[in-house]
């Protein structure tokens, strides 16, 4: 038989795969690190606990008042000096820590306390939702990231000029400042009203993240040589692969059945998350957000007229800026309370212009959920997503039969399983989450979402 016509199965070596197995006795990098993990643990609660603590008074003294001074105050009255001191004492935590525990093990403390709200962003949150064992969990918590990028700019602009007026409306008495702060929150809520009813009605940044994720797939081309066999191995030469050659094409076919599985996999959850509720829940805590920022708006709209002009309102003692808080939500509702009325016209405008506000945020939030479930049943941009990964994995399908001479993503995987390959348990797994009918599965339009003839 001429080399060049022998089938690259002939090339494998299972004898080494049976090898491999009988001698891997050592400790695998999974046990190690769950052995690591089982002396941490204790470490990690207390240093949780010191984290939540720490960050606490940081952002109660940062934002809100003196922690520190009203804790001495109501502890030991009269005795503020000990306050100067606080310096010192942390200087003597941290000796302590040193003693007790060695200089290394104190500066990660340290480090794990300082930076705990990355530590609980980046590694709690994600550990979460893969123990709830949900995907419709972890594409929310997606989903949510998303936006917050997409809209990440707008935010940050918001948030500043909202906190700016605020504070001015809050804390100086001129009139010019109070007039600039008050038309600075109006802006931003009208923008807001707008935005929100815009995100009821078009399909969510998420979506289109996926689609721009897809379309750079389909162009790359870097995709077809990863999972390709190499030149190297394919030679006439070899007649069969040594432990080196053997690995590079495990690691190989690992690759492409892998990458072929991936996409339908994510087209998968993808329909599990376009069917599951959470985009009407998202429609509603969306308006929840709005009338939470029209009750914080309203409130200092009406506090800033009340400090240009008291005799904007009827009422019997000073109003306070909570009191403006329950004036606004019964505002948005139509209704009046006893301790402040509207008199002046401007007074009458605004309180009618919440009334408004009120009925659009009804309106509004109907709609929103009738698009909601529209959306999530036939939701043509979201449907076109998972079609394209759909063909995405068909095509990586095709390409993985060409270049390693079997007959499906399946025949390779039990090639893999015969082969004992490292990477075996998260192929499985991924295949797992896939039921057998999805590729050909109907669609609810009576659409078919399989191959096209």
């Amino acid at each position: 038989m001429d080399g060049s016509e022998i089938n690259i199965w002939q090339k494998v070596d299972y004898g080494l795969a049976k090898q491999d197995k009988n001698a891997s006795e050592e400790k695998t990098p999974a046990e190690a690190f769950a052995e690591r993990s089982k002396q941490w643990k204790r470490w990690r609660i207390a240093l949780d606990v010191a984290g939540a603590i720490f960050w606490t008074y940081v952002i109660l003294k940062v934002l809100f008042f003196d922690v520190d001074r009203e804790l001495v105050d109501s502890l030991f009255p009269g005795q503020d000096w000990i306050i100067d001191f606080r310096f010192l004492a942390c200087l003597g935590v941290a000796a302590i820590a040193v003693l007790v525990i060695g200089p290394r093990k104190a500066l990660l403390c340290g480090a794990y306390i300082l930076f705990f709200p990355l530590i609980v962003l980046i590694w709690k949150l994600p550990k979460l939702l893969y123990k709830s064992k949900s995907w419709i969990a972890l594409f929310a918590a997606i989903h949510v990231v998303a936006s917050i990028l997409a809209n990440f700019r707008y935010a940050v602009l918001a948030t500043a000029l909202g906190l700016l007026a605020a504070v001015f409306i809050l804390l100086t008495t001129s009139q010019v400042l109070l007039g600039a702060s008050m038309l600075i929150v109006t802006s931003l809520l009208l923008l807001a009203l707008a935005r929100t009813l815009r995100f009821s009605a078009r399909p969510a940044s998420f979506i289109g993240i996926q689609e721009k994720a897809l379309s750079r797939i389909r162009k790359s081309s870097k995709l077809p040589q990863i999972a390709a066999v190499s030149d190297e191995l394919r030679d006439s030469q070899i007649q069969r692969f040594n432990e080196q050659q053997q690995m590079q094409f495990l690691v190989n076919l690992q690759n492409a059945v892998l990458m072929q599985r991936l996409p339908l996999f994510w087209a998968y959850q993808l329909d599990q998350y376009r069917r599951s509720p959470v985009p009407v829940l998202f429609t509603g805590l969306a308006y929840a957000w709005l009338v939470l920022q029209a009750v914080v708006g309203l409130a200092l709209l009406n506090y800033g007229l009340y400090k240009i002009d008291p005799s904007a309102f009827v009422f019997e003692n000073p109003p306070s800026i909570l009191v403006f808080g329950r004036y606004a939500v019964s505002s948005l509702t139509g209704s009046e309370i006893g301790a402040i009325q509207p008199e002046s016209p401007l007074a009458n405008v605004l309180f009618l212009g919440a009334t408004a506000l009120g009925v659009i945020f009804l309106i509004g939030f109907v709609v929103g959920l009738f698009l909601s479930f529209r959306q999530k049943s036939q939701d043509a941009a979201l449907r076109e997503t998972i079609q394209g990964l759909k063909e995405q994995s068909r095509e990586l399908d095709r390409q993985l039969q060409r270049e390693y001479d079997v007959g499906s993503a399946k025949e390779a995987l039990k090639r893999l399983e015969e082969l004992k390959a490292g990477l075996l348990g998260i192929v499985t797994f991924f295949s797992s989450q896939i039921p057998d009918d999805f590729e050909n599965r109907v669609d609810e339009d009576g659409a078919s979402s399989g191959a096209t003839p």
